[in-house]
């Protein structure tokens, strides 16, 4: 439900110091339905209100290059958001969402997957490394100044 999924959208927004975009998240989600990009996979409660979500990804490297420690692919699985609602943290809703996009990735034949994971996410850091994710790069960041 739309009201549902924008409501954990704000509360990963606010998390991160950054204001909601209903209108980028209107496109957002427009693009992923439509496109075929990747999915959304949703959590419910009892009463059928999203309490958590995860999308994910297939991604091709754009040059065809196969990876350095993979070189069976140049295709691997990207998990882009998982969102639990506040008052859902600690319950397990994570780690579900996390295993259903690992299951979902591995059926269209994805061997590797990847997700960002901020310096200061501590709990998810935790709770990817309890999966079996293992960090394998630094990603770095340059703010151009307007």
């Amino acid at each position: 439900d739309y009201i549902y999924t924008k409501k954990l959208m704000e509360q990963l927004t606010a998390s991160v110091g950054r204001e909601f975009e209903e209108e980028r998240w209107k496109k957002h989600i427009s693009i992923r339905l439509s496109s075929g990009i990747g999915g959304m996979l949703i959590a419910a409660d009892e009463d059928d209100k999203c309490i958590g979500m995860a999308f994910i990804e297939v991604r091709t490297k754009p040059t065809g290059q196969y990876y350095q420690y993979h070189p069976r692919t140049d295709k691997y699985g990207y998990i882009t958001n998982v969102v639990v609602d506040k008052k859902w943290r600690g319950k397990g809703v994570g780690t579900k969402l996390i295993k259903k996009a690992i299951e979902e990735l591995t059926k269209v034949g994805i061997e590797i997957i990847r997700v960002n994971v901020r310096e200061d996410a501590e709990i998810a850091k935790k709770l990817y490394e309890k999966l079996g994710f293992k960090e394998s790069y630094i990603v770095m960041e340059y703010e151009v100044k307007k």
